[in-house]
């Protein structure tokens, strides 16, 4: 009788090793998934958002000194910021929430946020703070930063059972140089580290596993994106988030944000113009409603309107139209092609012609190729009349 025997061990290794990352792929792709509906979800809801917004700002135009109009308009509006900062998170869980960056030291941006924030602090915790840092220059979307520590803040609230202590820090920290690949930090030049540590109940292994997964939450069903959100941010501002919580013993959240070079920080000059200037501005945008409230804006500023509703038919007016076009307000995402490829044709056309771009996306790479290329701003709609009145006098010259 003949036998022969063979050591599966190393097969067995590379079998385990082949359905962990195969199952970390189809998680991946499953993420991706969600966070492209999430974008999605995100548009339409900022594309909603402005045509409400914009009529609001437009009633209140109208009939400025009727006060039944301006309370109801300010529980309206107070109604739709809510449901921005939804969008906001949406979008920040799709890895699209750097809207409009600036350098701010964040250590200050950190107190002043916790000031408009007291009502929400239950009396029984206590919140100290250490800041001792004062020169943390971070580049970052102030709304998206606001967002990110309201959240965690009100997980460490939620999991302090009455009495409980937050200690917020914010320092530089060096980051050991064989640590880059593995936390995948772009960033050479040190991180701002923001800690929160909470007292609270913590979390158990599994929990603590999942905490970045979309829709997971310790909490009752539905509540929200929680730290996934989270996650998308820092990561989108090319920083890492680590967190360290144990049951009993509570949660220690840090966020390594790149400091930036204030000494590089080019603020750009743009003519400021008379309030009451008038242009010729293009309305590039394919839903028929966010055209119509931005015209009524445009209108009511004293500027003259002309629009398109596709990229073919902005392309087709840009070469026909022969007097100036001052300012062009771009939609990004359009039935029959994107803004990127519509740019150049503009510019080509009528030089002489400035570009928003306004969305309902965040910025993405191929919006950021516009900026660069020379479009002067992107708003994250929906925008109010008077933040679009301030940035057209703003970047648009006599």
């Amino acid at each position: 009788r003949l036998e022969t025997a063979y050591d599966i061990t190393e097969k067995r290794k590379y079998e385990k090793l082949f359905k962990k990352h195969e199952k970390t792929h189809e998680k991946l792709k499953r993420l991706e998934s969600v966070g492209t509906l999430a974008g999605g979800i995100a548009h339409q809801f900022n594309n909603s958002l402005s045509v409400i917004t914009g009529h609001l700002d437009l009633i209140g135009v109208k009939f400025p000194e009727n006060p039944q109009f301006k309370d109801h308009i300010k529980t309206m509006l107070n109604s739709t910021e809510k449901m921005t900062q939804l969008t906001a998170s949406l979008l920040a869980y799709a890895r699209g929430g750097k809207y409009q960056t600036q350098t701010f030291i964040l250590s200050k941006f950190i107190e002043e946020t916790l000031e408009n924030l007291k009502y929400k602090f239950p009396s029984t915790v206590t919140l100290m703070t250490d800041f001792s840092e004062k020169n943390d220059h971070v580049k970052a979307d102030k709304s998206q930063i606001q967002m990110l520590l309201t959240t965690i803040l009100d997980n460490a609230f939620e999991a302090i059972d009455k009495i409980g202590t937050i200690k917020i820090i914010c320092e530089q920290e060096e980051i050991d140089p064989n640590d880059f690949n593995q936390l995948n930090l772009k960033s050479k030049k040190g991180y701002v580290c923001l800690t929160i540590m909470d007292d609270g109940q913590g979390m158990d292994n599994e929990s603590k596993d999942k905490i970045f997964e979309p829709f997971f939450t310790t909490k009752f069903s539905g509540r929200g994106l929680g730290l996934s959100a989270a996650y998308g941010i820092v990561k989108n501002h090319n920083g890492y988030i680590s967190v360290n919580s144990k049951l009993e013993k509570g949660t220690t959240v840090k966020i390594f944000l790149p400091i930036e070079n204030i000494s590089k920080t080019i603020k750009p000059k743009y003519n400021i113009l008379p309030a009451k200037e008038s242009f010729t501005i293009l309305v590039i945008e394919d839903d028929e409603s966010v055209m119509d409230v931005i015209k009524l804006m445009l209108k009511k500023m004293g500027h003259k309107v002309i629009e398109a509703s596709t990229g073919q038919k902005a392309i087709n007016l840009a070469k026909s139209y022969e007097g100036t076009i001052h300012l062009a307000l771009l939609d990004f995402i359009l039935p029959d092609m994107n803004g990127d490829i519509i740019y150049p044709f503009l510019i080509k056309n009528h030089p002489e012609m400035d570009t928003i771009i306004l969305s309902g996306y965040a910025i993405t790479e191929p919006v950021q190729k516009i900026l660069d290329a020379g479009a002067k701003a992107f708003m994250q709609k929906p925008v109010t009349m008077a933040e679009l009145s301030e940035k057209i006098n703003e970047l648009t010259e006599i």
